[in-house]
């Protein structure tokens, strides 16, 4: 007769901490890439429209034949206005989330981009409709509150930083880049769309649209990443502007920021100027036709 055997069977080793916690932390950076995509979505929607909708409101009123300043005194302050506020307030939201956390900058950031893109929807709803003057300093007020709440993209950037290591930071911030592309490129697409529906307020309605996405299932599925304690965060100042030169003097690191900030200075005259002389040249390609018929 065979001894019984009694040995235990194998059991599947339960996950560790250092498993789970890196689950988390990849699930924290696959919902804040999420996240960051659908707002970019929303913003570049909106982007295209700006130029063309500062020469038409305007144009009823003061025609740019004669007003030529003026248009291009509106369309900058459109335009720059969004970046402006971005860059005042990325690093206070920096600050705060150092104390308070990431995940409370990011649902404010997300709720924001919900009010002021609808905001804008309303804004070119009545731009349109008889109230041109009143649009143009609402598109404005949508545009520097979008800026504000846009800021949070610097704090999506600490998210990743806390779930990546100094090994794997560059993947990580990879990602940011990525929701860049995806939302400047799919976004004026999903502006065309938009235009199936007959009103000059769907595409900000669209973009309103696609932040509340981003804001449920930021608050459903993004864990706060903060791990350390805030205090030290609390002696340092808000905003420090002699921080920018010592990073400029830095070897290497100002030399790309340079390099980033007139690719980015480039990128933002283009995209100022592309759909208006996209619009002039469609226009004069069907004078030309029509003269030749």
């Amino acid at each position: 007769m065979s001894e019984l055997d009694t040995t235990k069977p194998e059991t599947a080793a339960a996950p560790s901490a250092a498993d789970t916690e890196s689950g988390g932390r990849r699930k924290a950076l696959f919902i804040v890439f999420l996240v960051v995509v659908i707002d970019l979505l929303g913003f570049g929607i909106v982007l295209p429209l700006l130029p063309l909708y500062a020469n038409n409101l305007l144009g009823p009123h003061y025609p740019v034949e004669t007003h030529r300043l003026l248009h291009g005194i509106v369309l900058g302050a459109l335009m720059a206005s969004f970046s402006f506020m971005q860059f005042l307030f990325a690093p206070i939201y920096g600050r705060i989330s150092d104390r308070i956390g990431r995940r409370p900058i990011l649902l404010l950031g997300l709720a924001g981009s919900v009010v002021f893109y609808g905001l804008f929807a309303y804004a070119s709803h009545i731009g349109f409709a008889g109230e041109p003057r009143l649009a143009l300093v609402l598109i404005l007020v949508a545009r520097v509150g979008a800026g504000v709440a846009g800021a949070t993209i610097s704090t999506a950037q600490a998210v990743v930083a806390d779930c990546t290591s100094f090994a794997t930071r560059a993947r990580g911030m990879a990602l940011i880049g990525i929701a860049f592309g995806i939302g400047f490129t799919c976004g004026p697409i999903l502006c065309f769309f938009s235009f199936v529906v007959p009103s000059k307020a769907a595409p900000g309605i669209a973009a309103s649209l696609l932040s509340l996405i981003a804001l449920l299932l930021a608050v459903a599925l993004l864990p706060e990443t903060l791990r350390t304690s805030g205090t030290a965060a609390g002696r340092r100042d808000w905003i420090r502007f002699g921080a920018t030169l010592e990073v400029l003097r830095t070897p290497v690191v100002g030399a790309l920021v340079v390099t980033f900030f007139l690719a980015t200075f480039a990128f933002g005259s283009l995209e100022s100027t592309l759909a208006l002389m996209n619009q002039f040249l469609l226009s004069a390609g069907r004078v030309l036709r029509m003269e030749e018929m």
